[in-house]
């Protein structure tokens, strides 16, 4: 992935291969409330590679305000070849 413009920013997040992270996979990122209810605050992709220790997701420099530690990080299955799966969070 090629920033060029400074458009975009690199967040490092616990998300692993085993965790379903594969690079140029679509991700969400969302913020937890205190009543424990989750919002989107982002979307990204993840790049290339996805290490041990977790995955660098590329987003928004806009929408980097936004996102807080402890922020949640769902891969978006959203009917992928392999089918739908829901409510996958891992932390950032």
């Amino acid at each position: 992935m090629t920033d060029t413009d400074g458009s975009k920013v690199a967040l490092k997040t616990s998300l692993t291969e085993q965790m379903g992270a594969e690079s140029g996979t679509l991700v969400n990122i969302l913020n937890v409330t205190g009543s424990g209810d989750t919002f989107k605050v982002a979307e990204g992709t993840i790049a290339d590679p996805v290490v041990e220790s977790g995955a660098v997701v590329v987003i928004d420099k806009a929408d980097a305000e936004t996102v807080e530690i402890g922020s949640r990080v769902k891969v978006d299955y959203s009917c992928s070849i392999a089918g739908c799966s829901f409510d996958s969070y891992w932390p950032l």
